[in-house]
């Protein structure tokens, strides 16, 4: 036979393991607290980051949302060009010039019909010009440089300089052709006149 030996715990033994059970608990909430400052820590590191990356990233929109803002404005200097009065004054020129060669009646209506074809595909392309301009000088139209809305007026300029000079010429033309029909008549007047011919 075997004999066992048990031993029952004291209360000082049992008093002790529940020190050391509450030790053991107290160092584990201790630990959490710690952690937990770590942890609260970290979420604050990782909350400025994700706000400064919110803010670079908002900044930079912002930039270009300036930016592109800007290229919509009108630069004065671009606003106050020379070369915008001159193109206007150049399609008032053109319009009244080619509305004048129209009322020739001495010309045949062949040569009317030419002019007027003429008068309209000039007029025409005057007036995509004068979009083209409206469209470059005016604020929040065309997002651009102003080096790009330099150039565009150039271009527009230089077109409507070009219908201008074409203009001066043709009407030149037509009133020579104009001169040429009145004489003609003149001389056919004339010559009925001294042959007795009504």
């Amino acid at each position: 036979m075997t004999a066992t030996v048990t031993r029952a715990q004291t209360w000082n033994e049992v008093f002790k393991q529940k020190e050391t059970q509450k030790k053991y608990l107290i160092q584990q909430i201790a630990a959490m607290k710690l952690y937990a400052g770590y942890l609260k820590k970290g979420y604050d590191i990782a909350n400025k980051g994700i706000n400064s990356i919110k803010d670079i990233s908002k900044g930079e929109f912002d930039l270009h949302q300036s930016f592109f803002t800007s290229l919509k404005m009108i630069n004065p200097a671009i606003a106050g060009n020379s070369k915008i009065a001159q193109v206007i004054a150049w399609q008032v020129t053109i319009s009244k010039g080619l509305l004048t060669l129209n009322s020739r009646t001495e010309l045949p209506a062949s040569d009317k019909s030419y002019i007027r074809q003429v008068r309209l595909k000039v007029m025409k392309e005057c007036e995509q010009d004068m979009e083209e301009l409206l469209l470059v000088i005016t604020q929040g139209k065309l997002e651009m440089k102003d080096d790009e809305r330099i150039n565009r007026l150039d271009k527009v300029y230089e077109s409507m300089k070009d219908k201008y000079q074409f203009t001066q010429s043709f009407s030149n033309q037509v009133k020579t052709l104009s001169l040429q029909k009145e004489q003609e008549e003149r001389n056919n007047e004339a010559s009925k006149k001294h042959y007795g011919i009504n």
